[in-house]
């Protein structure tokens, strides 16, 4: 096919631009067949939907569904669907749209290839709160689902910083003390990162929160900000607010080393 028709299709898909692409359908009308039969040129093989999804173009969507609905069970070359696209973007009525095509509870748990994300796991990754508490009402069933670094919907809401995801997981009932891979809790996860201050006060503030966990390194949590810490006012604030919460160095304690602010 025309490697300047898709240029063009690309275009009109970011802007949204939906006199342009029925221009290139008048054109050429088996345009849309080439993403649903076979993958496209391009690095990562994202389809017009992926595009869209992403950019959120509501009325764009909507017309791509109505000309080629399979478009939205397609997966780029990272597996994702454009729901996934649309979900870490934080697009709400684009993913309406997109689940209102496939009513299909499956749509919800696919994973991509890469991370094994599915479109929860996106959207908690990207700090969108409303994409993933959407997804989550659609199907409770991602609440126990985890990536390939066996992370939770709880883990990437801490690495993302997004306390409004963190409070609503925590309010559904998600164990806050899973492990990843690594075996970090998502206490572990937000001292790894001295901007999550009010992630982690917020879970020292909860009482099923295991403080003294060890992570695969044999890490607590207060491990983790007393080796890499500085003579910050934000460090020194993170220790006091880990002791007081009862949190000690497995360091410490076994006697080989000690640190101390």
């Amino acid at each position: 096919m025309d490697t300047v028709l898709l240029k063009h299709l690309s275009e009109a898909s970011r802007n949204g631009d939906i006199n342009e692409l029925q221009l290139l359908m008048a054109n050429e009308p088996s345009l849309l067949d080439r993403f649903v039969d076979d993958a496209p040129e391009g690095e990562e093989h994202d389809n017009p939907l992926h595009i869209a999804a992403s950019c959120g173009h509501v009325d764009f969507t909507i017309e791509l569904l109505q000309l080629k609905p399979q478009l939205a069970q397609m997966r780029n070359r990272q597996g994702r669907l454009p729901l996934h696209f649309a979900a870490a973007s934080g697009h709400l009525q684009v993913m309406e749209k997109l689940i209102n095509q496939q009513h299909d509870k499956t749509l919800y748990l696919s994973p991509d290839s890469k991370y094994g994300y599915m479109p929860a796991h996106m959207a908690a990754i990207n700090g969108e709160y409303t994409t993933m508490k959407m997804l989550i009402e659609k199907c409770r069933d991602v609440l126990d689902k985890t990536t390939r670094a066996k992370e939770t919907l709880m883990h990437l809401a801490v690495i993302a910083n997004c306390l409004d995801s963190v409070r609503y997981l925590i309010n559904l009932g998600v164990n806050p003390n899973e492990e990843d891979v690594d075996r970090n809790t998502c206490l572990h996860l937000a001292c790894q990162n001295r901007n999550h201050h009010d992630v982690i006060t917020y879970l020292l503030d909860h009482k099923d929160v295991e403080v003294n966990s060890t992570n695969a390194s044999g890490l607590t949590p207060l491990d983790i900000i007393l080796m890499s810490s500085s003579d910050s006012a934000t460090d020194a604030s993170l220790v006091r607010l880990l002791r007081r919460a009862g949190g000690e160095g497995a360091i410490q304690r076994d006697g080989r080393l000690f640190f101390g602010i």
